[in-house]
């Protein structure tokens, strides 16, 4: 029966043929269309989960100003993700940790008591003084300039000259004593340096007294008394000796990495470990990640743990040449507060190194200087009375996070409930998210549109072909009746034929789609404008790493309109999990089978009309 069936399609070679390449390029299209449709599916989801838009808020303030926080944004919207948040730099002093940056100190720093020999008569004139009493010295040591080579330790009993070429100038009379904080010039003399001061704000960022800046000051007899000017000078030297022991690690407190522009811009990534994770920050957890270079440096561990005693806050703070985290290089800020005592620790807790991370540049960003990142609820004490520097907020120090793709809608939203936002810079960076986004939903369009076509194409296909090769044959079917054959073999005569053409029609049809669409995804790899995103950077000397190229798993978008391309050497891997991988080619199998079972289903249907349809009748219409 099977033989004689497949020779009756054999009697019309170009009917068979036609319906052979209909079926098997409607099923390739059908197939084409639904892979399209099920990667760009999965492609959005991926990239939905890879992307995140924060936004950095500016504040540039006018003289007269007040300083604003970027929490005066915030309103009843469901669409913030992370709050807006304010981050200052948090100093903490380990002595048991150190700091990868290069130490900087002042020119010189003599602190000193000392009777002058001679009158000054005016400002600006070379004093002799005598020496009386030592106590701080410290200058660049490892210098070998003629003027570091020439300075030296300070003694009692020392004869130095000083020329005060900088206000307040105060008077110097002989048989009087004097406290300074001096600093060595090429003149061979010494110049009074700031002497003890207060950078301390309130938390609205107004300044308190800073004491006045005195630059010499004379040492009366109530000067050593309790509560006298002497101690606020022990308290200056204090800090300097402090200083010199005891590097500053800068601890950013914050809510979530997305929202850190290093982290956001993937110019940060998790070199070893994990991420602090967004329970851990919204519980306050006791953990922290590193730099690398300064685990490195003290010889830490995942799962170790650090002390991290915190003394004062920088707001605004924004490190250069200029402004380092030593104190006494510029007295940009001061340990000191507006009574003149040192800042004590106002938290101070254990915390558990949970990652590590890395950075493509240090330059002009908040992770710079060896900062330790802690879950901003995990300190439970205020800072506002420990505010050492103040500055307007920038890009750098407050963000907030929306949903993807909202944008327009938040800001205009955002205007409207918090005029405030007006007054500040707001900048929305998502990493191209909206461009991609809408690429990618062209592409899920024009498949669905696609999928349209397919669908319709291969149900003329089918209906045609059952047409022909089924219902047009009821004459076949009466004659085989009549000369005595089964139901059964009346079934095997009119359908295997046309089955076996429908199996192969979909199965190189199959084929036919599986190429066209590596073929797509090979020309979309061979494009220098498209590059891979990935969650963490690959390792370069890792040379059992797979290239992306020559992945099969790795979704591929265009970097123009992207940040990350800015840096050509990292390449970010977006990799679609196995499960995504394996439905694609399951759609391979699944879709063929699905037209084939279609086809049979109708085509038994329709061959067992023609059986209940009695022979002489058939016979008998024509």
């Amino acid at each position: 029966m099977f033989i004689m069936s497949v020779k009756q399609l054999l009697r019309k070679p170009g009917r068979m043929f036609l319906f052979f390449s209909l079926l098997a390029s409607s099923t390739a299209l059908l197939i084409f269309a639904i892979v399209s449709m099920v990667a760009c599916g999965q492609r959005i989801d991926i990239v939905e989960s890879q992307f995140t838009t924060i936004a950095t808020v500016t504040q540039n303030a006018e003289p007269g100003d007040g300083i604003l926080k970027a929490e005066i944004l915030e309103f009843d919207s469901p669409d913030y993700i992370v709050p807006p948040e304010t981050r200052p730099f948090l100093l903490a002093y380990n002595p048991q940790l150190y700091t990868t940056n290069i130490q900087y100190t002042a020119d010189s720093i003599h602190i000193v008591e000392f009777s002058p020999l001679e009158s000054e008569q005016m400002s600006n004139n070379s004093v002799p003084v005598k020496i009386e009493k030592i106590y701080y010295n410290d200058y660049d040591r490892t210098s070998n300039t003629i003027n570091n080579l020439m300075e030296k330790d300070l003694e009692s009993g020392d004869i130095i000259s000083i020329r005060q070429e900088q206000g307040p100038v105060t008077l110097l009379e002989p048989g009087k004593r004097y406290i300074a904080n001096l600093s060595y010039n090429q003149q061979d003399e010494y110049s009074p340096y700031f002497g003890p001061f207060s950078t301390q704000y309130d938390a609205q960022g107004r300044q308190i007294s800073d004491g006045g800046r005195p630059r010499i000051e004379e040492v009366t007899k109530d000067f050593w008394l309790p509560g006298g000017r002497g101690e606020i000078w022990m308290n200056w030297v204090e800090a300097h000796q402090w200083e010199k022991n005891t590097t500053a690690l800068p601890v950013l407190p914050t809510n979530s990495l997305n929202v850190l522009p290093s982290f956001h811009s993937k110019n940060a990534y998790i070199n070893d470990g994990r991420e602090i994770t967004q329970e851990e920050f919204a519980g306050g957890a006791k953990v922290c990640m590193l730099p690398q270079s300064l685990m490195a440096r003290n010889i830490l561990s995942i799962g170790d743990k650090i002390r991290l005693p915190l003394r004062c806050a920088l707001y605004g703070y924004v490190p250069n040449g200029y402004k380092t985290l030593n104190f006494n290089c510029g007295y940009f800020f001061t340990p000191l507060d507006a009574n003149g005592d040192l800042y004590e620790p106002f938290w101070e807790e254990e915390y558990e190194i949970v990652g590590s991370y890395k950075q493509l540049s240090e330059e002009n960003n908040e992770l710079t200087y060896d900062v330790i990142i802690v879950p901003r609820q995990s300190v439970e004490a205020s800072w506002d009375d420990c505010i050492a520097y103040y500055e307007p907020m920038n890009g750098l120090n407050a963000s907030f996070q929306i949903p993807n793709g909202k944008i327009a809608e938040f800001n205009a939203s955002l205007h409207f409930a918090a005029p405030a936002a007006s007054k500040l810079e707001i900048t929305y960076h998502d990493n191209g998210y909206e461009n991609i986004m809408s690429s990618l939903l062209n592409t899920r369009l024009s498949s669905m549109l696609l999928l349209s076509v397919g669908c319709l194409a291969i149900a003329v296909v089918i209906i045609l072909l059952l047409y022909f090769f089924v219902v047009r044959e009821k004459r076949r079917t009466a004659i085989e009746r009549s000369l005595g054959m089964t139901r059964v073999q009346c079934y095997i005569s009119s359908l295997s034929g046309i089955f076996l053409l429908a199996l192969l029609a979909v199965a190189i049809g199959s084929g036919i789609s599986w190429t066209a669409m590596h073929t797509v995804m090979e020309s979309q790899l061979q494009k220098p404008s498209t590059f891979s995103l990935s969650s963490t950077a690959a390792d370069e000397n890792d040379e059992s790493a797979i290239p992306a190229e020559e992945r099969e798993d790795i979704a591929y978008f265009s970097r123009e309109y992207s940040l990350w391309a800015e840096n050509e050497q990292f390449e970010i891997a977006l990799e679609l999990d196995t499960e995504a991988v394996s439905i694609q080619n399951r759609i391979y199998y699944a879709t063929p089978l699905l037209v084939l079972s279609v086809f049979t289903t109708l085509a038994f249907i329709l061959t067992r009309k023609n059986l209940k349809i009695e022979p002489i009748i058939l016979l008998g219409g024509g």
